[in-house]
């Protein structure tokens, strides 16, 4: 019987037993609906965010590599192997259609504005370009 004293007597003790975990409406401890939701935007914003860091590293990187090139490029494209000229082949179209883009949208930005990260809420200034990206009108870094 000694063995039995460690067993507390909620009934008896005053004691409530420790509460059950939360539930929602499913029966189920999972959290509810609008956290799980809030969690899942919270990741694609932070994906969305180290996507927009890798791809502005890998322009930063090439045009500062290409800025360096002074041979005309006739000279590196007889040096190219076969393997290279197929590499650049399927690649060249998608590179000039986003370096254009990239090239006029430069262009914007150094004649009419910023482009300025931001996490602003519907209905903030700025018009929205691109997710979590606005162009303020008006303000080149004082240029």
């Amino acid at each position: 019987m000694g063995e039995r004293s460690n067993i507390v007597d909620f009934k008896r003790s005053g004691v409530p037993p420790a509460a059950p975990p939360a539930r929602n409406k499913n029966g189920r401890g999972a959290k509810p609906k609008a956290a799980r939701r809030l969690a899942k935007q919270r990741r694609e914003i932070e994906k969305d965010e180290q996507r927009i860091d890798a791809d502005l590293n890998r322009a930063l990187d090439a045009i500062a590599l290409l800025a360096q090139n002074e041979v005309d490029p006739i000279v590196l494209i007889h040096r190219l192997s076969s393997m290279g000229k197929v590499e650049i082949t399927g690649n060249i179209v998608k590179l000039l259609e986003w370096l254009l883009r990239f090239a006029n949208q430069w262009q914007s930005y150094v004649q009419s504005g910023i482009i300025q990260a931001q996490n602003a809420a519907p209905g903030d200034e700025g018009q929205p370009r691109a997710r979590g990206l606005y162009l303020i009108p008006g303000d080149n870094h004082g240029g």
